[in-house]
């Protein structure tokens, strides 16, 4: 991902942060992560500082519980049209995900901030039930009525009736359930549940959506 792409998703992520009106500690943690995936980590810190200085732009102006303002609202879609540009589907729906993690990941989800969300899936163009089929799988803690057929369900209890695909497997713990996105051949998987679990050698954060 380009230096110049990076730092509009920044400044995209600083826009949905300032919507709660809070400390912003859990989203700047979010982004802090996020970056460590995505820049060499002596260039964390200064990508964290553009975040938190974006954060801060005009916030003593707005007023708490208000709608997104008309300023960054017009941010948001020059934002987004510019990277629509730049980025293939895959990457749009990789960067869609992300932005919805950020706001599951703050444990507050607003009007606005949903909005935004909404926006971001309209410009790059993403059909609408693979976007709700996002929204399910990243604010999902357990299995609850995807009847979607792109989603799998892979856990000991029979909970076929919530979920349209299902597999038993005997000895498993928690659940691990995963999503189809057919327009950009992708696969997404999240484990729901305490115990540990592993890919290729390294730890699976619960809870996080991991492709």
């Amino acid at each position: 991902m380009s230096e110049e792409i990076l730092k509009d998703l920044i400044q995209l992520f600083a826009i949905v942060a300032k919507q709660d009106n809070s400390i912003f500690e859990r989203d700047r943690e979010f982004v802090r992560v996020f970056l460590t995936k995505q820049v060499q980590a002596h260039r964390v810190q200064a990508y964290v500082k553009l975040f938190d200085e974006k954060v801060g732009e005009d916030q003593k102006k707005e007023k708490p519980n208000r709608l997104t303002s008309v300023k960054d609202s017009v941010r948001i879609l020059k934002i987004c049209k510019k990277i629509n540009k730049t980025l293939d589907h895959q990457q749009k729906v990789i960067t869609l995900l992300r932005l919805l993690e950020m706001i599951q990941f703050s444990g507050l989800q607003n009007q606005q901030q949903n909005a935004i969300a909404q926006t971001v899936a309209d410009v790059f163009n993403i059909d609408k039930q693979e976007y709700k089929n996002l929204q399910t799988l990243v604010f999902a803690n357990r299995a609850e009525n995807m009847e979607d057929d792109q989603f799998l369900l892979i856990s000991v209890e029979d909970q076929s009736n919530l979920v349209s695909g299902q597999m038993a497997l005997d000895g498993f713990q928690d659940s691990l359930l995963f999503l189809q996105i057919p327009s950009a051949k992708l696969f997404f998987f999240k484990h729901c549940g305490s115990s540990e679990m592993f890919m290729n050698g390294l730890p699976i954060d619960g809870f996080s959506v991991n492709i």
